[in-house]
């Protein structure tokens, strides 16, 4: 929070493969979309698949160890399952809202573990 928000659904937990979370972004139109993790290695990768909501398709966080920190990336390949965010996907960068999400997410958490 504030910009990106997950609530755990079911017995599975997400850190587990199997496990489902509902996602809201909290940006232009406010997607909400489902993941369940499918391949997770410890301090390394953890692999999503997008199934339900208004986006449908795969993430993967990679985590790389750097001079006493850690790297995270993030690749979100998904379709629009929304009419809405089809038809405005000509005249909005999608890609570029998620990436300022993202960073904007990546420094909040970055400046929490650093307290």
């Amino acid at each position: 929070m504030p910009y990106w928000e997950s609530k755990p659904r079911g017995d599975v937990p997400f850190r587990k493969p199997g496990g489902i979370i509902d996602i809201t972004v909290h940006c232009i139109g406010t997607p909400r979309f489902s993941g369940k993790s499918k391949e997770i290695i410890y301090d390394q990768l953890l692999k999503i698949e997008f199934f339900e909501g208004d986006f449908l398709g795969s993430g993967e966080y990679t985590l790389e160890p750097r001079d006493g920190k850690t790297k995270i990336k993030f690749r979100f390949n998904v379709k629009t399952n929304n009419l809405l965010f089809t038809l405005a996907s000509p005249f909005i960068n999608i890609g570029k809202i998620h990436s300022d999400v993202m960073q904007k997410g990546f420094k909040a958490l970055n400046s929490y573990l650093s307290q």
